[in-house]
C-alpha cells in the first residue's frame, strides 16, 4: 500500500468537501445516494506455461471512473453508520499482447521451425462489484471518519488466444479502509469525500479448450477517491 497515494487522496477529499459543505452528520435514519469514484489498480502477478512450467511474472495498472450507489442507515445514539454500496460499471485490469509460435501446431512439436505464428491477446474487467462498509460518526468540524468494509465482484476474462484456450470468469473477495470527511445540510442533503484502499484476494485463472494450458495467478489492489451525494430521511 503505497502512503503517498493514499495521503494525496485524502487530501484531495479535504479539499473537494471544503469546498461545498462542512458540518458533519450526526443525525440518526436512513439515507439513499449516488456515488463516483474515480480508481486507480494495481495488478501483479505470474504465469505459469504448462508446457515447461517455466514461469514469468508482470505487473498492470489501469485508471477509470465508475458509477455507483448506496443505501446507509446512521444509528442516532452514537452517529456509527452500516451500510451497503453497489458499483454497476466496469473497468479494466489491464491488457497484454503479444505474438509466440504455436509449437503444437507445426508438423514436430520439437522444431519450431514450421510453427504457425499467434497472436495472444489477454484482459480482464472488474465488474459487479458491490460492498458492506462500517463508518465511525464524523469527528470536528469537518465530519471526519474512517471506514472498513468488505467486497465482492467479478473478474471477467477477454480474451483472443490464437492456441484456441479460454479463460474461465471468477469471483473475489476484497477489504477495503477509508478516511474521508461528510457532513450533512439541515435540508436532509448528504455529502461524503472519501480516500479508500482495497486488497483484493489473489485469484487464479486456468485457461481451458488448449494442451497448451497456462496458470494466472493475479494480485489486484485499488485505490480510489470517492464522492458520495445522497438525501438522509
Amino acid at each position: 500500500m503505497s502512503k503517498v497515494k493514499f495521503s494525496a487522496l485524502l487530501g484531495a477529499a479535504a479539499i473537494l468537501l471544503g469546498a461545498t459543505m462542512t458540518g458533519p452528520a450526526v443525525a440518526g435514519g436512513l439515507a439513499v445516494g449516488i456515488q463516483g469514484s474515480a480508481i486507480y489498480i494495481e495488478t501483479s502477478g505470474t504465469e505459469t506455461l504448462k508446457s515447461n512450467s517455466v514461469e514469468s511474472k508482470a505487473s498492470e495498472s489501469a485508471a477509470g471512473a465508475v458509477p455507483g450507489a448506496f443505501i446507509q442507515y446512521t444509528f442516532g445514539d452514537d452517529g456509527f453508520v452500516i451500510g451497503v454500496e453497489k458499483m454497476p460499471g466496469q473497468m479494466s485490469m489491464g491488457r497484454q499482447e503479444r505474438t509466440t509460435t504455436d509449437a503444437l501446431a507445426g508438423n514436430d512439436p520439437n522444431n519450431t521451425s514450421d510453427a504457425p505464428s499467434v497472436t495472444q491477446i489477454a484482459k480482464a474487467q472488474i465488474k459487479d462489484h458491490y460492498g458492506l462498509y462500517l463508518e465511525t460518526p464524523g469527528f470536528g468540524p469537518a465530519g471526519f471518519f474512517a471506514k472498513v468494509g468488505y467486497s465482492e465482484f467479478l473478474i471477467e476474462t477477454n480474451e483472443s488466444l490464437g492456441t484456441g484456450a479460454a479463460y474461465n470468469n471468477v469471483t473475489s473477495n476484497g477489504t477495503t479502509i477509508g478516511l474521508g470527511f461528510k457532513g450533512a445540510a439541515d435540508s436532509g442533503m448528504l455529502l461524503k469525500v472519501s480516500a479508500e484502499y482495497t486488497d483484493y484476494d489473489s485469484v487464479t485463472l486456468k485457461s481451458v479448450g488448449s494442451d497448451v494450458a497456462t496458470t494466472i495467478k493475479a494480485d489486484p489492489e485499488t485505490y480510489a477517491l470517492k464522492l458520495s451525494l445522497g438525501y438522509q430521511f
